[in-house]
């Protein structure tokens, strides 16, 4: 609703020039970003212009909203958004409207007849009068905040080196925004940069990241080990949390998880960000979640991989770069800069150091670090020479890459063959090495290669036997006493001087550690190979498995070195476990001996190891099998419901089918118990075709779907709580109950008007039909708060579903008015529940809505003696400012008695500060103040009763 204090200059600068804005705004997708965040316009609209084709239509529709609907309190953010959305052909034409407006207009045509004691009250009354005489509207200016900083970006090598003119074009190309693809799906700098493994292509990528981030040619990196799905979905689920966006229940497949993001990094437009996808395996296998099909110019894309990223010409363009080795200068340089001066270096010697590599980084890295560590523990007397001798007289015996005159010519077994002699090479020497830390630095790095890249240095110390046996053997020799941790530190670091780890600094609050340990992917996967051929790959994952400190199923309290308390379990030791057993798989009799005792489906389809799985359960065997699914994990899910969730085309459907071959071996009631659970769970999980498989597959009848009960709820209720439309209405296709009432006396129609759901306001009103017609007394019904559905509507501002909701009921300007058991009508819930936490659709028009049917904005609640304006400051609105001044201004405009005293003698300004509201006022004291006195307000603040002293004495 227009407030009274408006004067028309938006309604007059629209109506004035209204065919010159149709014609020049462009209704573009930050624009509208901006108009929503700002509550100028409603998401429901939002989605209404998307479906208008034509960009004069959409224009012409935008412009009548903005006609009729808002003030000239509005106009500062309407700016804003032409600003941002570049539409500065209209943003001229209300510059020039906006400034020719009359003065006299913003003046306060009041005579104020009472002022505060003291000189605020006439510093405020001036600054009001300044502010309003230069048409800037206090409250609704939008503020500029801090940008919450993406997650940090891994560092390249501090001996990173070359490759200077190779990253000037890959960071051209990123910068190179263009209007000729916009039609296309990829209209975004999209870039990949491929090669063979080794050859540095992560290496290059952090460090153009690095450039990016210090000549600010974006705001933002957003980095993405794109290696596995889980990883994917992890690290935007992170950088989600990090930015302050609620995790919501979704299908969790990423796309929607890529969806926000993209909508985030819009929203922050102009300002520009890069995104790296690392290790992509293939374009299909990423595509979704890429930005495709978005209105988008403030995102570029980077990606790696081992195979040129190809796509079809229609999608649009992928510049491509081939990393290969380096240039002769680049290898000698970065042999240099890691040998240094620890090492007599003939010229002829390093040439032929420098053929050996193959000029490939990954090599160079581990012939040279071997090679100044044995210097450095040993003086001077090792050789060049006598390394490259040894990789020599290796590469003849070699078994996995023999000498075939055949293969010669095969760059990538070539290399694959040199990496695989210097990293045994690199052990041996650690093996005969007199080091304190030797033992201890061999027993981890080999068994590393049975868990993650990026080593969890806590599960060693807490969960590896071998590894907790060598600390107490070094403790017991050591002079000085050192910590765990500082100990499994000093080993990893002597590792890195073999250039056998990646040591970087971290520094995070609740971690022990002052570095990070990583592997390179290639090194890691050679680890394996050389154990495998020493035939000791079973033994090393078997000590892991059995060892007395594997994880436990039962929670422990544990105290970490800093005091902190956490739940030491197998679940939050899951990422290892999950890899360790992806490896042990492998092994037939590891598996059938101890993974129903050691092992966890749930943990390892939950880190998406499909393929795996598969072939622990083949190993298991049906019945074996069949009992392990219904497993439930620690975080309280079975593997049948991560396999529904997360894979249903394969594992889901695949574990329905093991279920149903061996339900005769497992007990009726667990079964319909297991059943039960999973189809709970797949309504609130998963989607419409999941649940109609288990009704198919489990022969499901009618009276199952009415009467059954998950976690205290009907699946009818799960479906609507879940904004699952579809589900809801196969439910009810299927003779579900929607008159079952659940805690708190709340019916299915409750919980449909607490809900919003954007853009399917019409299959939601379908839905809301279908339930009134079976059970039309619950448009009626109370819950044990005496709330009847268009109560809740309101409260969370659910505009579709009130209209729905009185549209529906025989006569509601008698039922309007009606309070629930502490006295609170629908308008003072829609008023008092207006805080973060609300779903929030527009408070003008919800109470609109209401007074339209009769609703009392002056009404006063019989128990407190509380009006609207006592509700108005409550806690959650007084935290958002643009908020509380919308519904300040709405009551002002109704003329709502501001200075009503409740029960216990307080005005609503007393009620401010007896509940320490300053505290949340305190970041806009003086707008609040300034408002106070523009609209004449201060008789509140003076009026007392005899229990109370005034605003001042109170304050």
């Amino acid at each position: 609703m227009a407030s009274s204090t408006s004067h028309k200059i938006l309604e007059t600068t629209i109506k004035n020039n209204y065919e010159a804005l149709k014609d020049a705004l462009d209704v573009s997708g930050s624009f509208l970003d901006h108009l929503e965040v700002n509550k100028i316009i409603t998401e429901e609209k939002v989605a209404n212009l998307g479906k208008i084709d034509g960009s004069k239509l959409k224009a012409d529709k935008l412009l009548r909203i903005l006609r009729d609907s808002r003030t000239d309190d509005d106009i500062p953010v309407i700016m804003t958004a032409l600003e941002i959305s570049c539409n500065s052909r209209v943003l001229q034409i209300f510059k020039q409207h906006v400034a020719g407006g009359p003065q006299s207009q913003h003046e306060d045509p009041r005579n104020r007849k009472r002022s505060f004691s003291g000189h605020d009250l006439e510093d405020a009354r001036k600054k009001a009068r300044y502010k309003a005489n230069n048409q800037a509207e206090i409250v609704q200016q939008p503020k500029i905040k801090d940008e919450i900083q993406f997650l940090p970006v891994p560092k390249p090598d501090k001996d990173f080196t070359g490759r200077t003119e190779f990253m000037s074009q890959i960071i051209q190309s990123l910068t190179s925004w263009s209007t000729e693809n916009s039609s296309h799906q990829i209209g975004f700098p999209f870039v990949d940069i491929h090669g063979l493994g080794g050859h540095g292509k992560t290496q290059t990528v952090q460090k153009i990241a690095l450039i990016c981030a210090e000549q600010k040619l974006f705001s933002g990196v957003i980095w993405i080990d794109a290696e596995q799905q889980s990883g994917i979905i992890d690290k935007i689920t992170r950088e989600l949390k990090n930015q302050g966006i609620k995790d919501e229940k979704t299908e969790n497949d990423g796309i929607l998880l890529a969806n926000k993001l993209y909508e985030l990094l819009i929203s922050k437009n102009p300002h520009k960000f890069l995104v790296i996808f690392d290790n992509v395996e293939s374009f299909e296998e990423i595509k979704k979640y890429l930005p495709l099909n978005k209105d988008l110019n403030n995102v570029a894309v980077l990606l790696t991989s081992v195979e040129k990223i190809i796509i079809q010409d229609e999608m649009g363009e992928v510049k491509t770069f081939r990393v290969d080795i380096l240039e002769e200068a680049e290898a000698e340089e970065l042999f240099r800069k890691i040998l240094q001066d620890k090492v007599d270096c003939e010229l002829d010697e390093f040439s032929q150091l420098v053929s050996e590599s193959g000029r490939i980084p990954v090599i160079i890295r581990v012939m040279a670090g071997t090679i100044a560590s044995v210097c450095n523990h040993r003086g001077s007397a090792y050789k060049i020479t006598q390394y490259l001798q040894e990789m020599k007289d290796k590469s003849s015996l070699h078994l996995r890459y023999p000498n075939d005159p055949n293969t010669k010519d095969d760059l990538n077994l070539q290399y694959k063959k040199s990496l695989y002699v210097c990293v045994k090479i690199s052990l041996e020497k650690l093996q005969k090495s007199n080091h304190e830390y030797a033992t201890l630095a061999m027993h981890f790095i080999e068994r590393c290669a049975y868990f993650s890249h990026e080593c969890d240095l806590d599960y060693f110390l807490d969960h590896v036997t071998t590894i907790k046996q060598d600390i107490k053997e070094i403790s017991r020799k050591a002079l000085v006493r050192l910590e765990p941790q500082e100990m499994l530190e000093n080993a990893s670091h002597l590792l890195s001087s073999l250039s056998l780890v990646n040591v970087r600094p971290y520094e995070f609050r609740f971690s022990n550690y002052k570095i990070k340990v990583e592997i390179h992917r290639l090194i890691h996967s050679t680890l394996r190979l050389i154990q495998e051929d020493e035939k000791r790959d079973h033994a090393i994952i078997k000590e892991l498995i059995v060892c007395e400190d594997f994880p436990n199923h039962k929670f422990s309290t544990d105290v970490n070195l800093r005091g902190y308390n956490f739940l030491r379990d197998k679940f939050f030791d899951s990422t290892p476990i999950a890899i360790l057993w992806s490896h042990a798989a492998n092994h037939a009799d590891l598996v059938r001996k101890h993974f129903m005792d050691k092992g966890s489906l749930p943990v390892m389809i939950s880190r998406g190891l499909f393929s795996q799985v598969k072939q622990i359960v083949k190993l298991l065997g049906g019945k074996s099998a069949a009992k392990e699914i219904i497993q439930k994990g620690v975080v309280g899910r079975n593997g049948l419901q991560f396999a529904l969730q997360m894979d249903f085309n394969g594992l889901g459907r695949g574990f329905v089918r093991l279920l149903k071959d061996n339900r005769g071996d497992i007990a009726k009631p667990l079964l319909t118990d297991v059943i039960t659970e999973n189809l709970g769970f797949c309504v609130e999980w998963t989607n419409v075709n999941v649940v109609t498989f288990l009704e198919k597959e489990f022969a499901l009848d009618e009276d199952f779907f009415t009467n059954v009960i998950y976690r205290g709820h009907s699946l009818l209720w799960l479906a609507i709580f879940n904004a699952k439309l579809d589900i809801a209405n196969y439910l009810l296709d299927k003779n579900a109950n929607p008159c079952i009432k659940h805690t708190g006396g709340v019916t299915a129609l409750h919980i449909w008007a607490s809900r919003l759901y954007d853009g399917e306001t019409e299959p939601a009103n379908i839905l809301a039909t279908r339930i009134v017609s079976k059970c039309l007394e619950l448009i009626y019904q109370k819950d044990h708060f005496g709330k009847m559905p268009f109560m809740t509507a309101a409260e969370h501002g659910n505009l579709n579903g009130l209209d729905f909701l009185l549209s529906n009921m025989e006569d509601p300007n008698s039922h309007i008015n009606c309070p629930d058991k502490h006295g609170n009508t629908a308008l003072i819930l829609a008023i008092k529940n207006r805080g973060p936490s609300s779903y929030g659709g527009p408070i003008s028009e919800v109470i609109q809505v209401l007074v339209k049917h009769g609703a009392d904005i002056h009404y006063i609640n019989p128990n407190t003696l509380e009006n609207a304006w006592h509700y108005a400051i409550s806690w959650s609105n007084l935290e958002k400012p643009e908020l509380l001044f919308s519904l300040l201004k709405i009551l002002l405009a109704y003329e709502v008695s501001s200075d009503l005293l409740d029960k216990k003698g307080r005005t609503f300004f007393h009620s401010i500060l007896i509940s320490n509201g300053l505290l949340k006022l305190k970041p806009y004291i003086t707008e609040f103040l300034e408002f106070f006195v523009s609209n004449n307000l201060e008789k509140t603040i003076l009026l007392q009763k005899r229990r109370w002293s005034n605003g001042f004495g109170t304050c």
